[in-house]
């Protein structure tokens, strides 16, 4: 089929460091690395903008942990699920890079810089344990990089802080609309703008004053941006310069030996690498500590929206029909080029449309998992089985459409997975240090719990705090969950004892003895944000 067009232009590639080649240019044989991950350019420029599209509309319509993985982790969160269905990656490792490896044919089939290319050098799983890892973890990690490799991790945390920003604001606006209960007016608004609507047989005039009006209400126009609007339209600085007709006023023109001293100057520089390892970790921590607080943030924001909106998830029409459309464009191109009776070109057709539809598909995935399941067995399996007689194509389809159907589980398994697999946390709730001196940070149980096993430890015999939790062997000594350990916010519990999850308040609820369920119960009955969460998702 010929080499792989790239999808973007140069300007569009993640910022690299000054000591770091840049990856897409030529490496050392003089030949394009290329990292793109659409085949066919008839219809490449087409899906970015559907992908874009359908990733603002999973953040502002989907729930509210799907919205919250995006936002933070970026699409990869909802692909790299899917791809691992395809190719048999096992669930807990499908949001790493390094579980997918080359095919036993030795052909690629989900080849490292191409993933890199498309979600950035640290994948989800790798993001999530990042915003979670303790200082002392990270200066380990440090003194372990060297100047290039420090660098790289430098600039992939610019791209992902680069894409993530767009990503935050608009669940931060989702979160303003559920928090302040706006979602009567928005759907009020949608129903009088069909109403007059003029292709509906409405009045034109009055549908643009109808957007004009919304406007005015909810449109955020900052005081700078109005002033130098005001300016530009005054003949003020900030407008356009007449003379230039009508062009922008740019910078002015370089004299030739200045421009000749900033070409030495900059040839200089590419010669000769400056590297400032203590600059390079300076950028480094705050990087992790911005991430870590966009972690943090998005967890907020998402317990926010599900206490206002509940499970309630819009937009799943609008995603299966983008995902329709789309499938209907490459399927075509991709039937038309396939031969009868090609097994293996039909399974690189599987792993061709999940390239170019990935974020289409996953979002329609999780937002509506029935109807992105037929839609893929209409237009993508089908054909596809129905054109090739083989076997192994079709437990490949079966993976597909079982990954598409559980898509919504399995990221939140993933969620869970990344909380329970983080060295350690540096969010501020619940894992933090405590300080002695300050009452509202000290934890009740733990403190019960602490002085009854110094008691217990003694030979004294001492009741438990909650008489429902009494067992019959010593909780110390467990070495599994009882079977009586049952709560309406529990969720999943870590193998080795050492947590629960805690629905209400999403997230992992540590028990100071392992296996003793009486610590996520006083947890329950003690924290004042659990008994709120709780309360409002009742």
């Amino acid at each position: 089929r010929g080499p792989i067009p790239p999808r973007r232009d140069a300007s569009c590639r993640p910022p690299v460091a000054p000591c770091m080649p840049d990856p897409g240019g030529p490496d050392a044989s003089g030949s394009h690395v290329h990292g793109s991950l659409v085949l066919h350019k008839d219809h490449g420029d087409g899906d970015g903008l559907a992908a874009g599209a359908s990733v603002e509309l999973l953040i502002a319509q989907g729930g509210a942990a799907a919205a919250r993985a995006v936002a933070a982790l970026g699409p990869g969160a909802l692909v790299l699920p899917l791809l691992g269905g395809l190719h048999g990656v096992a669930e807990e490792r499908r949001w790493g890079y390094e579980a997918y490896p080359k095919s036993p044919e030795g052909r690629v089939a989900i080849d490292l810089a191409e993933l890199e290319e498309r979600f950035g050098l640290f994948g989800p799983g790798d993001l999530a344990a990042e915003a979670q890892r303790c200082p002392a973890a990270l200066d380990t990690r440090l003194a372990a990089l060297d100047d290039a490799a420090l660098a790289r991790e430098v600039a992939g945390l610019q791209h992902w802080r680069a894409a993530a920003g767009g990503r935050l604001r608009a669940l931060e606006r989702r979160a303003a609309w559920a928090l302040l209960g706006l979602d009567e007016v928005r759907r009020a608004f949608k129903r009088r703008a069909l109403a007059l609507h003029p292709d509906k047989g409405g009045d034109a005039e009055r549908f643009q004053l109808l957007q004009e009006m919304k406007d005015i209400l909810v449109q955020r126009r900052g005081r700078g941006s109005q002033g130098s609007a005001r300016s530009g339209e005054d003949g003020a600085p900030g407008g356009e310069d007449e003379s230039s007709g009508g062009e922008p006023a740019g910078e002015p023109a370089e004299d030739p030996a200045s421009e000749e001293r900033r070409r030495s100057d900059a040839a200089e520089a590419e010669a000769v690498p400056a590297v400032d390892r203590e600059q390079l970790e300076r950028d480094r921590r705050k990087l992790q500590q911005e991430l870590a607080d966009v972690w943090e943030r998005c967890r907020r924001l998402a317990t926010e929206i599900k206490t206002a909106q509940g499970a309630a998830c819009g937009g799943g029409t609008q995603a299966v029909h983008r995902l329709r459309g789309l499938a209907e464009r490459i399927m075509q191109v991709e039937l038309a080029m396939l031969k009868d009776d090609d097994p293996e070109g039909a399974s690189g057709v599987l792993d061709r449309f999940l390239r170019d539809a990935g974020e289409v598909l996953g979002v329609a995935s999780v937002m509506d998992p029935v109807a992105a399941v037929s839609v893929v067995a209409m237009q993508v399996t089908g054909p596809l089985a129905a054109r090739v007689q083989s076997s192994g194509l079709q437990r490949q389809c079966a993976a597909l459409l079982e990954a598409v159907r559980r898509a919504p589980e399995i990221l939140e398994q993933q969620l869970a997975v990344a909380h329970t697999d983080a060295p350690s946390s540096t969010s501020t709730d619940r894992q933090r240090p405590e300080d002695p001196d300050d009452p509202a940070s000290q934890n009740v149980g733990t403190i019960e719990v602490s002085e009854r096993q110094q008691r217990e430890a003694g030979g004294e015999v001492v009741p438990r705090g909650d008489d429902r939790l009494a067992a019959e062997t010593d909780p110390s000594q467990r070495s599994r969950w009882e079977a009586d350990g049952v709560h309406e916010c529990a969720g999943p519990r870590r193998p080795d004892g050492s947590a629960v999850y805690c629905t209400a308040c999403d997230c992992w609820v540590p028990l100071p003895v392992s296996f003793d369920f009486g610590g996520f119960l006083l947890h329950c009955e003690v924290d004042f944000m659990h008994s709120m969460a709780a309360g409002a998702l009742s």
